[in-house]
């Protein structure tokens, strides 16, 4: 099959959701094509959005794709953590058309930070486009789930969804109650670890992460991967806080180096 080349370039895409438009941006390499895809999931409300990291990885020879979910930075909709779940899996199906033939389909990943990273537990364990992928500080969402579904939740959890409805279209801890009745069970880590452990995936941890410490969150996700017995699970921790704040560099290094390795 004769190769494409194309040089490198960068673009708003605008894809077709159950809500209205997704808006994405598209980081295209310089090199043949078609090329292996990083689809990069960013956290709430998403004022951090990962794009130095769609760079990197573009430097590092794929196409990323970033994106924001129903409700949040131009895309059209209400935003809920489950209208995130199926957006998530929306944009894979869009890669999966491949409409336009940039993409090797055979070598598609995600990456996902914070709440960003659970939304990456459910395309690796539910996409099976998805080859693998990395999880970057996840939020364990049994947590919220359970405040959510305890009926009297904490007035620190309250106050941080509440707080997030400036960045995000008719969104609050209301929306998170009602989320955690319609589908608690996309919010659990071990609804997807066994399918997560038959597939590559690096988790990146912060040892200063006080927003989502690490012992109730990313340790409780590779304490589940772990007990499949796959091996195939890697993990790092990293001296900073949740946002990666003085290694981001060094991060996005290491996951450019574990993605080509799987490529």
């Amino acid at each position: 099959m004769n190769k494409e080349y194309r040089s490198a370039s960068s673009d708003g895409v605008l894809i077709p959701g159950k809500r209205g438009r997704i808006f994405a941006q598209l980081y295209l390499p310089e090199g043949e094509y078609p090329a292996p895809v990083v689809v990069l999931c960013h956290g709430i409300p998403g004022n951090e959005r990962l794009l130095d990291f769609a760079v990197a990885l573009r430097e590092a020879g794929f196409c990323a794709l970033h994106f924001h979910y129903s409700g949040s930075w131009g895309s059209d909709g209400s935003y809920s953590m489950v209208h995130c779940f199926e957006d998530t899996l929306t944009v894979l199906d869009w890669v999966a058309k491949n409409e336009t033939g940039l993409f090797d389909t055979e070598k598609v990943f995600v990456c996902g930070h914070s709440m960003g990273g659970i939304m990456a537990c459910r395309a690796i364990g539910c996409h099976e486009l998805v080859k693998g992928g990395v999880v970057i500080m996840p939020l364990n969402g049994q947590i919220p789930i359970d405040e959510a579904l305890s009926g009297s939740p904490s007035k620190e959890q309250i106050d941080f969804y509440d707080g997030c409805s400036e960045w995000l279209r008719d969104f609050g801890w209301k929306t998170m109650e009602e989320d955690a009745r319609e589908h608690p069970d996309w919010f659990r880590f071990d609804t997807y670890a066994k399918a997560m452990a038959e597939k590559p995936v690096l988790t990146v941890a912060g040892a200063r992460d006080t927003l989502l410490p690490r012992e109730k969150h990313i340790d409780v996700l590779n304490g589940l991967i772990e007990r499949e017995g796959r091996g195939l699970l890697k993990t790092l921790t990293f001296d900073c806080d949740h946002g990666m704040n003085m290694r981001r560099s060094e991060i996005k290094a290491k996951i450019a180096d574990f993605l080509r390795g799987l490529c």
